[in-house]
């Protein structure tokens, strides 16, 4: 009996390239040449295959950071875009239909393509994560591990005792006071930061009581971040969490998933929904309707719409420029390190990142009564100042930023470093909607602490804590100190 035919792996390879390359091309034409709805679903389709191979890495290691950015970007400019079919979707952008939709869909498409390519040319070819080594038989900084919750929620507490509410709407807020909200906001991160250490301790080690202990830990730190009104401080503990249990079992626990987001998109954001609306009282919008069953169901699917589908900013950008707005001038970019190295009371007039709002008012022609920043996107952002060529290479840089982080967690193994990658993974990466100058002078400052913290409470590959080594240098100053004022000492000087 002859046996059945099996192609060799580099053939299954050349053919399923051959097989998506020609999938793009039609779904090209498809957009480019159609009109309507038949455009947004070719630009869909070119998007989602665009994104297919670099999240397709995600089956071999669940936290690569390529594979996720190509993941969401799918998602959300690949699947929610879809709403365009039909119906016109909830608050969509002004002067903005199907057409203008396919268009900005085959930029974004052109953007990811640069970034896949460049990402993996980087980060090489995803492989399953080997486990964490160092600090096998070293002692848990249980209470410096605790000393950061209680500052965290301290820093929490004062920013809500001084008003620095993120719901309250402060986009328009002069740079005192961000300044003085973001203060707040740093020092807070170091409760979340604690969690996510404790965590690569704990899974480590499977010691039950310790993971009582987290679990109490981060239920305070959520609850807090959620009356301070960061949604950001709410989710990263929960976020820093469930990556570390990924990273240290290899494994992604699908159950526990499917409950926090069924509880965050159920719960969580139909509460944040109304404790916005009774805090956002300044903008004379009357919110009433968000407080009864029916308008909280409908406020919530169309936050959901609308915070997921990005295409629209990229197609305001795209179809008002340079026609009726022109071309940005960059400023941000070539800024950019300087804005993340010079503090602001070294630097008078420093820029404000506050381009979200400006691009309200200005492309989506929001009343300046509304302080709300609109996400630009990346790609947006990047047409917005650099037109069609600054997208593919503003894309394909960050495709390289974002395989280095890969190549470097791959590299040397160690809690320490783990902890700062995945800070990085839940703080950096995921964030598509934003400009990458606010993006990156962000992270410059989230990231610094996350060493910070990872240097004192962590092991390196092969030395324990930097807590434990600035305790035995404090020991040996003290008996250097008792050694030279004790009577030995004084005899010995006398």
């Amino acid at each position: 009996m002859p046996r059945p035919f099996r192609p060799r792996p580099a053939t299954r390879r050349m053919l399923r390239w051959t097989i998506g390359l020609a999938g793009c091309a039609a779904s090209l034409f498809v957009a480019r040449s159609t009109a309507g709805d038949t455009a947004v679903v070719g630009g869909c389709a070119l998007v989602l295959l665009v994104c297919a191979p670099t999240a397709a890495r995600l089956l071999r290691d669940p936290l690569d950071p390529p594979g996720i950015y190509a993941l969401l970007s799918g998602v959300c400019y690949g699947l929610m875009s879809l709403s365009w079919i039909g119906d016109v979707p909830p608050i969509p952008a002004p002067g903005v239909g199907p057409d203008e939709v396919s268009d900005a869909l085959v930029l974004v498409a052109c953007g990811l393509a640069a970034f896949g390519v460049a990402a993996r040319l980087v980060a090489g070819p995803s492989r399953p994560r080997p486990p964490l080594t160092g600090g096998e038989s070293a002692r848990i900084p249980l209470l410096l591990l605790v000393g950061l919750f209680a500052v965290g929620a301290t820093g929490m507490a004062a920013g809500l005792l001084v008003g620095a509410v993120g719901f309250s709407g402060d986009a328009g807020a002069g740079a005192g006071v961000l300044a003085y909200g973001q203060a707040f906001v740093q020092l807070s991160l170091l409760g979340a930061l604690a969690a996510g250490a404790l965590a690569l301790w704990v899974f480590r080690r499977d010691d039950r009581r310790m993971l009582w202990l987290l679990a109490g830990l981060v239920a305070g730190q959520v609850l807090l971040g959620f009356v301070s009104g960061y949604k950001q401080q709410a989710l990263l503990p929960v976020l820093l969490v469930g990556v570390a249990y990924v990273a240290c079992r290899g494994r992604v626990p699908w159950k526990a998933v499917a409950i926090s987001a069924t509880v965050g998109v159920l719960v969580l954001l139909p509460a944040t929904l109304v404790y916005r609306s009774i805090l956002s009282t300044g903008d004379g919008v009357d919110r009433s309707y968000i407080r009864t069953p029916s308008g909280l169901v409908t406020e919530t699917a169309n936050y959901l719409n609308i915070r997921f589908r990005l295409v629209d900013s990229v197609a305001v950008i795209q179809s008002h420029t340079p026609a009726v707005y022109p071309y940005a001038n960059g400023r941000r970019y070539t800024l950019l390190p300087a804005l993340i190295a010079v503090p602001r009371a070294a630097w008078a007039d420093k820029p404000i990142l506050n381009d979200g709002l400006e691009f309200s008012l200005s492309y989506w022609q929001v009343p300046p009564r509304i302080k709300t920043a609109t996400p630009l996107t990346q790609p947006g952002d990047l047409y917005r100042n650099f037109a069609w060529p600054g997208v593919l290479a503003g894309m394909a840089i960050w495709g390289l930023m974002i395989g280095a982080l890969t190549r470097l967690n791959a590299a040397r193994r160690s809690p320490r470093l783990e902890l700062v990658c995945l800070v990085a993974l839940v703080q950096v990466v995921p964030f598509i909607d934003a400009d990458l100058p606010q993006l990156l002078a962000g992270a410059s400052r989230t990231l610094a602490v996350a060493a910070l913290v990872a240097w004192l409470a962590l092991p390196g590959p092969a030395g324990p804590p930097g807590f434990a080594r600035l305790r035995r240098l404090a020991a040996a100053l003290v008996q250097g100190v008792r050694a030279r004022t004790g009577p030995a000492g004084r005899a010995a000087t006398g």
